[in-house]
Formats: C-alpha cells, structure tokens, sequence
C-alpha cells in the first residue's frame, strides 16, 4: 500500500510538473523589432492598468503623448498586487511585458505611438534588465530595439522602487 500510495504521488507529481512546464514562458531572446512588435500586437491576452481600458491623461513629467492607456501581458498581470500595482521593491519577472499604447486626444482610436518593455535580463539588447522599443502604427519602428533603451532609461531610471515602471509611482 506505501509503495502504491508513492507511485501515485510521484505520478501526480510528473502531472503538475508537466503542467507548469506547459504554462511557463519560453525563455528565447527576443531578436527583432518585427518579433517584439507582433507579441505587442496581439488584440488578445493583455489586462489593462488597474483593470481598466479608460484613456488616462499623462503626467507632466512624462515624454509620452498627452492620453494612453497600459496593457500587461499575463505574466507582468500576476505579479501585480499592491492595487494593481506592483509592489514597491519588487521586481517583474522574465518574459513580463509592458505595453503603453499613446494616443493624443480622448477619442481613442489607433494609437499614435506604442512604447514596450519586455523583460529579458540577458538579451544583449537590452538596458537595466528590459529591451525596450517604440513603435508607429502598424508597427514602423520609431525607437528601435538596437537603441537599447537610449530614449527611455534617463527618465525611467527616476522610477527605481517599482522596476523601472514610472506609472504606479504617478498614479
């Protein structure tokens, strides 16, 4: 009977294992701006800030358009909990990404600009743990990857407690 009960447990074991591999994000780099733009696309798989698609109107110390809205992807969703924000101190983990759609009204619409960050730790891309690129409509790059995050670490280094994401420390 033990040696019944451990096969079973190693059985369901291997089970949730295989589960959580099923799950986990895939851990290649991201190499282009065309990869990076296509999974920032997607219409589907996102949550907006705080669960809200409303426009928001930027802050003054922002080098963004006047509205826009944000969108995480599941990963950068779940580590989000204090309010719908991440945690002071805490970190986002590989694979989160961060969309911020721009637009330069209150109608909505298309964006006029879309500003990512994924984190990707080791991609030779990258700056301060995350590739970072700006994209016009359709996806013509207007910061691109090879930039390495140029335009955005300066003001995004002001937000250090919350992993250089500026929106939780202004709203």
């Amino acid at each position: 009977a033990v040696q019944i009960s451990f096969l079973v447990s190693m059985g369901l074991a291997a089970c949730q294992k295989d589960d959580l591999a099923k799950q986990a994000p895939i851990n290649e780099l991201t190499s282009s701006d065309s990869a990076l733009w296509a999974q920032a696309s997607k219409a589907t798989g996102f949550q907006f800030y705080k669960g809200d698609s409303a426009l928001l109107r930027s802050d003054s110390s922002s080098g963004h358009s006047p509205y826009f809205r944000i969108r995480y992807n599941e990963i950068a969703w779940r580590a989000m909990t204090d309010g719908g924000k991440l945690p002071k101190g805490k970190t986002f983990p590989e694979g989160a990404l961060i969309v911020k759609d721009l637009y330069n009204d209150q109608t909505g619409g298309v964006p006029v600009l879309t500003a990512v960050m994924k984190k990707e730790k080791l991609n030779p891309l990258g700056a301060k743990g995350w590739i970072w690129a700006e994209y016009l409509p359709q996806g013509a790059n207007y910061v691109p990857l090879t930039s390495k995050g140029a335009a955005c670490t300066s003001c995004h280094s002001n937000a250090p407690n919350r992993d250089l994401t500026r929106v939780f420390d202004i709203r």
